[in-house]
């Protein structure tokens, strides 16, 4: 089959470090299973990727018209780059996670608007299953990879990312619950979550994603 890939890091595969010590990809995960099934793989996912910028990619790679569309979900927060307004409009909690969603709106229906399936896959942020279920070309495969891969984490509401820059110009009402969110994330780097997180902490290593490259096997009905 022909698979289309799109989405941040988290689509890329395992990241870690080489033997010269640079951080950098170790192993192509989804991509890498998928081509060695047999199926025509293109993936647009790129590190660091906001979600508007990842939709973007896949909206420019469909004239590969694929069979199957996989999106990895990254942090909302990203589009609103390069932030400059970010205090003002995210001055309470509430706020914040108002302005995340609103967000996320904006992505399901630019992604719904393709006009074809599109499988989400939560990466560093947890697919919010009341809002996709709006969009009919939306199909939530994997709420969250953390969840599915350890079903005691929790994932959290906001995840920490670049926009942390800001963090000196934000309220204390919210610098407060971000603080239990940081938490919350490294919570990944820790030696328990290691079978599916380690070397670098921040993604999931080829095992985890052979666990997940499984679950979509299953779900989809790949062979």
């Amino acid at each position: 089959m022909k698979i289309l890939i799109g989405g941040d890091s988290w689509g890329c595969g395992e990241w870690g470090y080489n033997e010269q010590n640079q951080h950098g990809l170790l192993h192509h995960g989804l991509e890498e299973y998928l081509k060695n099934d047999g199926h025509e793989v293109i993936n647009t996912s790129k590190g660091g990727s906001s979600n508007k910028d990842s939709i973007n990619r896949l909206k420019n790679a469909l004239n590969f018209d694929p069979d199957i569309i996989l999106w990895f979900q990254s942090d909302p927060l990203r589009d609103n780059r390069p932030y400059d307004s970010f205090a003002d409009i995210c001055n309470t909690w509430d706020n914040l996670i108002n302005y995340n969603d609103s967000l996320l709106i904006e992505n399901y229906k630019s992604l719904n608007d393709i006009g074809k399936k599109i499988y989400c896959i939560g990466g560093c942020s947890k697919i919010k299953i009341n809002l996709v279920g709006e969009f009919s070309n939306l199909i939530p495969l994997i709420e969250s990879v953390p969840e599915f891969l350890y079903p005691n984490y929790k994932h959290s509401e906001i995840w920490v990312s670049d926009w942390i820059i800001k963090a000196d110009s934000l309220s204390t009402d919210v610098l407060e619950p971000l603080l239990k969110t940081k938490s919350s994330k490294d919570i990944l780097k820790s030696k328990i979550h290691a079978k599916y997180f380690q070397p670098d902490g921040a993604h999931p290593n080829r095992y985890g994603i052979l666990k997940v490259y499984e679950q979509i096997k299953l779900l989809v009905g790949l062979t």
